[in-house]
């Protein structure tokens, strides 16, 4: 909790005072050599450049809460991941998922990634097979749906 409001925090000020709000992203996801690669960024304000950042654990343990999602078992199995220099890699499995998620739980605890500042690299749910980030849809009762059919 005081790492989201550390994050609010930094967001309202640059608001209120002007100056950088740096939050950090997915810049990108690509597959190579079996194994998905994500790239993460710092952005200062919108419309800015991305400047590549190096993902961190909480725990200083590998990273947790990578998940992949087969849409048609409507289920999801955690993902191992490693840091390798500045991409997080994720093997995948001989059964194409259709779906990585990252810390997509209600309460994600294992391996959260920060960036160097500390601050939490957000969830994210990606569509392998359109290559696109999916928009979480909230759904009667509060639950987020990426793309799986289930609430």
């Amino acid at each position: 909790k005081k790492l989201v409001a550390s994050r609010l925090f930094d967001a309202a000020c640059a608001l209120l005072y002007g100056g950088d709000n740096v939050q950090p992203m997915v810049e990108r996801i690509e597959e190579r050599d079996g194994m998905l690669c994500v790239s993460y960024a710092t952005v200062a304000r919108q419309g800015a450049n991305p400047v590549p950042c190096t993902p961190l654990t909480l725990d200083g343990g590998d990273p947790g809460e990578f998940e992949f999602v087969w849409r048609d078992a409507m289920c999801a199995v955690p993902a191992p991941a490693t840091v390798e220099g500045a991409e997080v890699c994720i093997p995948l499995p001989e059964r194409r998922p259709d779906i990585l998620r990252y810390a997509w739980r209600n309460n994600p605890s294992r391996g959260l990634l920060v960036d160097g500042r500390g601050t939490p690299m957000p969830p994210f749910a990606y569509d392998l097979k359109r290559g696109a980030m999916i928009e979480p849809s909230v759904r009667a009762g509060g639950d987020v749906d990426a793309g799986t059919g289930r609430a």
